[in-house]
Formats: C-alpha cells, structure tokens, sequence
C-alpha cells in the first residue's frame, strides 16, 4: 500500500557539449495519477504539479566544478538510498 503523501524524486545528469546539469523532478501521487490518465478527486490533498530544479551548467574543464558534481552526485545517491522503503 503507498502512502498518499510519498514524495518521488528523479534525478537526471543532462550534458550539452562541454557542460553537464543536473535535472532533479519532485512530485507526489496526485501528478502520477494525472499522466497515467486517472482521474483525481476533484479535492485531492496533496500536489499534482511536477517541480523541476536545475543545476548548472557545470564545466568539464573546471576542476571546482568537477568537484562539486561530485558532491551533488554523492549526496543524491545517499538520499535517493535513504527513501528506499525497508
């Protein structure tokens, strides 16, 4: 059974030539309902819109920027292991 109030993430490495972003969507279920074609409860708590967050461009050539894609990559990962449910 899922909770009505899971939160799902996504995040995405995007690159364009020379520079890498990273694209992170967060949505709950009412979203997924929608794009699958359900119909929501008119008064469905929750939010049923997608959130896209946007980081970069980060530089290939720049090593702080290397470092710091590192970072995000990382600390991603470990959150993304977190919400795994037991």
């Amino acid at each position: 059974m899922q909770n009505a109030n899971q939160r799902y993430r996504w995040i995405m490495m995007a690159e364009c030539a020379d520079e890498v972003y990273l694209v992170i969507a967060r949505f709950e279920q009412p979203w997924l309902d929608y794009i699958s074609g359900e119909d929501p409860e008119d008064n469905q708590p929750g939010d049923s819109f997608l959130h896209l967050y946007l980081a970069g461009p980060l530089s290939v050539y720049n090593h702080k920027h290397v470092k710091l894609f590192g970072k995000f990559v990382v600390t991603f990962t470990k959150q993304q292991l977190l919400d795994i449910p037991p």
